[in-house]
């Protein structure tokens, strides 16, 4: 009996133990299940909250941290987005995923210098197209038109003129400053890729120009070269296609002079005008057989 009851009193203890709430041991599924449940009803702010608590637990878990700093970029606090965003950058090194994270939450924390930093050394490691590619959209975002060729360029570059995206890219690029002609060269590169594809249609369409077998070009890119491009104005309008050049003239030949009025001296030795202008037809001397 006594045994019993040393076992009950032990029993009653322990419950009544876990019962007060400074002995209770924290539960992380359970602030992983509330974080879910408010992340995907949109509740930002809420599943922050959650994903706080459950990585104050499990603080290597980079997937929650991952959703951590959606939750914050999402809800508007930029600052503790990048913080996090960082982060699973660190954790995640060639992630695409991270690295666009990572970026937007840059942007959106007005910090463009750290983008670019973060973005052009990403680039410069991997020498992957969308690396390049994801450098030439911010600059493009941040209106840094120079780097936003160079990055397209190079993302043309590495794939050795195998994708259209980076084609597509320079095509929307140029066609926003108005330089026509770039934009032509540039989606006829495409079109020599993947003619098919519905976007290099829809921009064969928009530029005003017929699909047919010579619209193709190859691109420098698919050759081991770079592409040479010309250089698009300071300030460019829109540039109109330029007109057909008008066929010169064919020059009228002077009349020959009447016999005894002409000044040539009827030896043909006249020379031509630097002009081009062809010399004058010699007057024929006059008959004397009449």
């Amino acid at each position: 009996m006594k045994v019993v009851a040393h076992a009950l009193i032990v029993a009653t203890l322990t419950l009544a133990g876990l019962a007060l709430p400074g002995c209770r041991t924290p539960n992380p599924q359970a602030f992983l299940t509330d974080g879910d449940l408010a992340f995907d009803a949109t509740q930002y702010a809420g599943a922050a909250e959650s994903y706080e608590q459950y990585l104050a637990l499990r603080e290597g878990d980079w997937r929650v941290r991952r959703r951590l700093a959606q939750s914050y970029l999402w809800s508007g606090d930029y600052d503790n987005a990048v913080k996090h965003a960082r982060l699973v950058y660190t954790q995640r090194p060639g992630d695409d995923q991270a690295a666009d994270l990572l970026a937007e939450a840059l942007f959106k924390a007005e910090r463009p210098d750290e983008l670019f930093r973060v973005l052009r050394s990403e680039a410069q490691d991997s020498q992957q197209m969308v690396d390049w590619m994801r450098l030439g959209d911010y600059a493009s975002k941040l209106g840094d038109r120079d780097s936003t060729q160079v990055a397209y360029l190079a993302a043309a570059r590495v794939s050795r003129g195998t994708s259209i995206k980076p084609y597509i890219a320079l095509f929307d690029h140029f066609r926003n400053l108005g330089d026509r002609p770039n934009a032509i060269r540039v989606i006829r590169y495409a079109a020599w890729v993947d003619r098919n594809d519905s976007k290099v249609a829809d921009r064969i369409k928009l530029a005003g120009l017929i699909d047919g077998p010579t619209l193709p070009l190859q691109p420098p890119e698919a050759r081991g070269e770079s592409a040479d491009l010309p250089a698009t104005p300071a300030n460019p309008a829109e540039v109109a296609p330029a007109p057909a050049p008008t066929p010169a003239a064919r020059p009228t030949p002077r009349p020959a002079a009447r016999p005894g009025t002409g000044t040539g001296s009827g030896t043909g030795t006249g020379t031509a005008p630097t002009g081009g202008t062809p010399p004058a037809v010699p007057a024929r001397a006059p008959r004397t057989d009449r």
